[in-house]
């Protein structure tokens, strides 16, 4: 008997250890990426792994996970002990959605009094045919459920903050008059109270619900003035929403009121929406612009193009003509800025060269003119390098076969010690990768890559160099001038610019928008996390992101 128990107990260790691998590697999918952040919540952990152990797969969204916690929650573990449980999880969902958007929405608080919950519930439960009171529903959601808990002797709240917030979205979409709440879940966006049952109330709307949410949202000011945070938040509500129409963005986007903030935050959106839907109202956006148009147009119209770039490859062939027309307007400046096409057209902008005292010397130096990348070198940018080091990007490789770029590589680093000694780690793929790539916190695409070092930013570098003259491998002098990192004194002077006095200004932008704010500088952590390209104010009011990137030589 003893054997036969061990034998058992050493396939069950190892069933237990197989699945354990398998929720694992689900959850380090990176389509899974929402779902690994939710798996930080105890609760939900405990929950996924019972789901898990019970049916091998997980929900794929946040809200269906949250919908079959709930499941779980208030009907399907008294089941599993053979209990009845007193309301059906459909029947006790009924109940508990209109009470939980009271509580968002009336009480503004977390705890409930007990008799005012008891009221609202009691309202639903006359409804229904042989209900448990509100009292007895009560008990049991917190001695069987675990969903609520006493909070004192006069008070509930959920046990888990994020459960209200759900179930308050679920009542937002059933609600009969959506457009008042919209407007009112406009009139409170960005603010912390009302973002995620904001999100969940997305995650269920129709294509129809969408739409009117977009054209609500556009033509309110609070669309006009987004801080970061806020940006996120929309881009996070288009990606979540199930069903997209985009009639209100097209409108919007082409009506003349629009501002160029606003239009940026559409054109994200359309990227986010994907090409099927976005196709058609890009085409009209590109064919409405014109060489008079100033430096916020023409920065949305770089934008839009790198949507089109992004796009299937028969897509982009029927958009050719007019894309191709665009960009030939936005190069009549002559050689002020040019794209480059292995970054998926990031903009680079002439710094014409000049003197000026350097803050750290006090002495006068002279740069020469240089192409600086407008943006910071995004994760999107900088994954498409480890993807080449990954043999992934097969276009690319035929341009520069990885080898190739490897030695290319161990020439460039071969007078520095250093250098080649943190080459000598390991694959090049792990060493140069960021550190920070699985942080939700600065790994959106958008975002300016973080956690490489200078030895990895060197090597990006010579990448797009060997990419710009893959027939001068071995010349690596001159691959050492085509794409570099500025030296201190040039990113002074570039980052700096100038006042039409000619002197250089203490900040990036001009000196009539005065001291640092949030729409100008993300800066003493009022984001708490870096951002995507310039902020609303600084992403017009200067010609460079102040937290730049390479440069490129004229001889390049």
């Amino acid at each position: 008997d003893g054997e036969r128990t061990k034998i058992w107990l050493d396939k069950q260790k190892r069933l237990a250890d197989t699945k354990a691998a398998a929720i694992k590697n689900y959850l380090a999918d990176e389509k899974n990426k929402g779902l690994q952040q939710m798996a930080a919540v105890p609760m939900l952990l405990q929950i996924m792994a019972i789901l898990w152990k019970s049916r091998d797969v997980l929900p794929e969204s946040r809200t269906a996970l949250y919908n079959a916690s709930l499941s779980y929650l208030l009907d399907y573990r008294d089941r599993r002990r053979k209990l009845d449980p007193l309301l059906p999880a459909d029947k006790a969902r009924r109940v508990l959605a209109p009470a939980a958007l009271w509580m968002q929405d009336t009480l503004l608080k977390d705890e409930a009094p007990k008799p005012e919950l008891h009221a609202q519930m009691q309202k639903t439960l006359n409804t229904m045919d042989k209900s448990p009171t509100a009292e007895a529903f009560c008990e049991n959601l917190v001695d069987r459920a675990g969903l609520i808990a006493d909070y004192g002797d006069a008070e509930y709240v959920f046990r888990h903050k994020s459960f209200q917030e759900y179930l308050a979205g679920l009542q937002l979409a059933k609600e009969p008059d959506k457009e008042k709440w919209i407007e009112k879940l406009v009139q409170h966006f960005g603010e912390d109270w009302w973002e995620e049952p904001l999100r969940f109330f997305m995650s269920d709307a129709d294509e129809n619900t969408f739409d009117q949410f977009m054209q609500i949202f556009f033509a309110s000011s609070v669309s006009r003035k987004l801080d970061q945070n806020a940006q996120n938040l929309l881009q996070t509500l288009v990606q979540e929403a199930p069903q997209k129409k985009t009639d209100a963005l097209g409108e919007s986007l082409l009506d003349d009121k629009t501002t160029t903030e606003q239009n940026r935050a559409i054109l994200e959106c359309l990227k986010n929406v994907g090409y099927k839907a976005s196709e058609s109202i890009l085409k009209k956006y590109l064919e409405s612009y014109s060489v008079t148009a100033g430096i916020q147009e023409h920065d949305n119209m770089v934008y839009a193009l790198e949507i089109v770039e992004s796009y299937p490859d028969d897509v982009k062939e029927d958009l050719k003509s007019i894309s191709s027309k665009v960009t030939n307007l936005l190069q009549v400046k002559g050689n002020e800025f040019f794209q480059n096409l292995h970054e998926f057209n990031a903009e680079y902008i002439l710094i014409p060269g000049g003197e000026f005292k350097y803050s750290a010397s006090k002495k006068i130096e002279k740069t020469p003119d240089l192409y600086f990348a407008k943006y910071p070198v995004t994760n999107k940018l900088y994954r498409r390098f480890i993807a080449y080091l990954e043999l992934k990007e097969k276009p690319l490789l035929e341009i520069v076969p990885r080898g190739d770029f490897v030695q290319a590589l161990n020439r460039f680093a071969e007078p520095d010690n250093k250098y080649k000694e943190y080459l000598g780690k390991g694959e090049l793929e792990n060493i140069l990768s960021s550190r920070f790539d699985d942080d939700k916190k600065f790994n959106h695409d958008d975002q300016p890559v973080v956690g490489v070092s200078w030895y990895a930013a060197r090597a990006y570098c010579l990448w797009l160099s060997c990419l710009q003259a893959p027939g001068e491998l071995n010349n690596i002098e001159h691959l050492a001038k085509i794409y570099r990192l500025p030296k201190e004194p040039e990113w002074e002077w570039a980052a700096a610019g100038r006042e039409k006095d000619g002197n250089l200004r203490k900040y990036p932008w001009p000196k009539k928008l005065g001291e640092p704010n949030k729409e100008l500088a993300n800066y003493n952590r009022n984001v708490g996390k870096t951002t995507c390209g310039a902020l609303p104010q600084g992403r017009y009011a200067r010609r460079l992101a102040r937290h730049g990137r390479q440069c490129v030589g004229m001889d390049g």
